[in-house]
């Protein structure tokens, strides 16, 4: 039987008030860094823009890469509405630093600039997270994938650095669902797919869940490891409770499915903490537990996963069934 759904009337005045204030309070580029530079045993390359031609569309990257790596697994991560490259810094350094190559491209239409011009009314519609934006997500996280030696020749010092045959993709929000239609979900209100099969494992941060009943069956086509997480106050945009983000999890195929709930965080909590005091006292609003704490198991789990099945780590396997649940 489906769980009921509960609307939670603050969410919407919470999240008007939270990127009303963003736009006012945070300049572009706050997070920028140097378009190349090294720190905690990683080095970053923020000098890349791509273009797909085909779809006459760029794809700005930001590259995180251990400082000695030899042919590491590429990590891919995909933002949620209103982020861009320079966000989800936590997830990336602790992935970097834990021996992977990780890339973050900002996604136009679902980027800052996107923020900017749309607000609040493109989050609380479902705009965010429409079939559209998700292809456009999805083809440019393939793209990236088809132009790994292109980005060698970019960069060279990432040249060897990546295995192209070790590939997992994550995201967050808007990202979690370019990452489950990545995985052989189908698009929302579609029965297209846009399924990359050169990915081998995933990670849904805040997955959407069920629209209607029609998505009863957007999920039977997730055939790989995948690893769903949200948090025990991670409220939907339209103030679905935070079980409705298990949908994905409970409708996929078992079989290295994992599912874990981080208690006391809320939907911002796996973002990065914001700079101003103002804003993370509003993103904070439902959040129980230190960030820094969310962060770090957050960080954690999901290196259980990706040692797992991106490094074929027994040990990491098990203590991955131990602390998440799983879907035999």
């Amino acid at each position: 039987m489906p769980r009921p759904r509960t609307l939670v009337g603050g969410f919407a005045s919470l999240v008007r008030a939270c990127i009303c204030l963003a736009l006012a309070l945070l300049p572009i580029g706050c997070y920028a860094r140097s378009a190349a530079g090294s720190e905690g045993g990683f080095t970053i390359v923020d000098s890349i823009v791509l273009h797909d031609a085909t779809r006459h569309r760029d794809i700005p990257l930001k590259i995180y890469a251990p400082a000695n790596g030899n042919a590491v697994p590429l990590l891919i991560f995909s933002h949620g509405f209103g982020s861009n490259k320079d966000g989800y810094v936590y997830l990336a350094q602790a992935w970097a630093a834990a021996g992977y190559a990780v890339i973050v491209p900002t996604h136009l239409g679902g980027d800052r600039a996107a923020l900017l011009a749309k607000g609040y009314g493109a989050v609380l519609s479902g705009e965010a997270v429409s079939a559209g934006q998700l292809q456009d997500n999805a083809r440019d996280i393939s793209f990236i994938i088809a132009s790994l030696d292109n980005i060698a020749r970019l960069a060279p010092q990432l040249a060897g650095v990546i295995d192209p045959k070790r590939i997992g993709v994550a995201g967050h929000s808007m990202g979690a669902g370019t990452v489950m239609v990545l995985d052989g979900a189908t698009l929302p209100g579609l029965t297209a797919t846009v399924s990359d099969p050169r990915v081998l494992a995933f990670i849904a941060i805040s997955p959407q869940g069920m629209a209607s009943s029609a998505d009863a069956h957007r999920w039977d086509g997730v055939a790989r490891p995948t690893f769903t997480i949200y948090g025990s106050n991670d409220i939907g945009a339209q103030g679905q409770p935070p079980t409705w983000r298990q949908d994905p999890f409970d409708r996929m195929p078992p079989s290295d499915k994992y599912n874990l709930i981080v208690e006391g965080a809320n939907h911002f909590s796996f973002a990065d903490k914001p700079e101003s005091a103002v804003i993370a006292e509003l993103v904070s609003r439902g959040q129980t537990r230190d960030i820094g704490e969310i962060h770090d198991e957050v960080a954690r789990a999901t290196l259980l996963f990706w040692n797992a099945y991106l490094e074929n780590d027994d040990g990491a396997k098990a203590a991955l069934e131990k602390l998440a649940t799983e879907k035999k």
